[in-house]
């Protein structure tokens, strides 16, 4: 029987390893203080402890973050988000540091400009190339035509005042940025992310071909259930599909 977080390691490797690793839930006995708060030390440590491999932390990570940036491609339920921003008279291009701190957008579902009296219009996606065109013209008033360039977005006609431009979609949704930190991926997504580390581990690291066919099975089932739950938080009483 095993008290400590690697339940068939030595107690010189886990005094060793917690005396060299730089992890607040990993007691000097080696005895774990998980209190099971959904934070990426807690999914390191997991995963260190199941593969019993406490030398395996830097790969556990790495494959984290890899599964996360491998994931972000995919539209779930908590993924979505809004990207706002308020325009300048007379500049018809809006990224960099402009957007600094606000969501990045993979897919747009809705745009919209609002002016000061809270009144709506529709924003139409177009080509950038169209917007070179139009932007010859040199037209400015309430934005109608968007375009997506780089991370950045091009507004038509060219704002002549101070507009609220509202994009919703699917965001990027990066891997939290510190061990204490939590996001969706390290909670809602805990069992995906988890099992697609661990496959690709058993695929790059450690050449295990029984667990990276048990961690496809895994992933396969995660992904499955995620969607699901998307597709059922978008219903609206008729059946269909989730964007995905």
């Amino acid at each position: 029987m095993s008290s400590g977080l690697f339940p068939d390691s030595t107690a010189q490797v886990k005094s060793a390893f917690a005396a060299t690793v730089d992890n607040p839930l990993i007691l000097a006995d080696g005895t774990s203080s998980d209190d099971g708060s959904p934070t990426l030390l807690r999914m390191v440590n997991q995963i260190v402890e199941e593969l019993d491999r406490p030398d395996l932390v830097g790969a556990v990570r790495n494959a984290i973050r890899h599964a996360i940036g491998f994931w972000q491609r995919e539209r779930f339920a908590f993924n979505d988000g809004i990207l706002e921003f308020q325009t300048v008279a007379g500049q018809a291009g809006y990224g960099g540091a402009f957007l600094a701190g606000q969501n990045v957008m993979l897919a747009i579902d809705s745009a919209i400009t609002i002016d000061g009296s809270g009144t709506t219009w529709k924003l139409k996606p177009v080509a950038i190339a169209s917007l070179e065109a139009l932007g010859e013209q040199d037209q400015s008033g309430q934005p109608a035509y968007f375009a997506k360039f780089s991370e950045g977005y091009r507004l038509y006609p060219i704002p002549d005042g101070v507009y609220t431009v509202r994009f919703t979609g699917h965001v990027r949704l990066g891997a939290p940025a510190t061990d204490a930190d939590t996001n969706a991926w390290v909670d809602e997504a805990y069992d995906l992310i988890a099992a697609y580390a661990k496959r690709y581990l058993a695929l790059h690291r450690l050449k295990d071909k029984d667990l990276k066919a048990a961690m496809d099975v895994a992933v396969s089932e995660a992904s499955t259930s995620l969607k699901g739950l998307a597709t059922t938080m978008t219903g609206t009483g008729v059946v269909r599909s989730y964007d995905l």
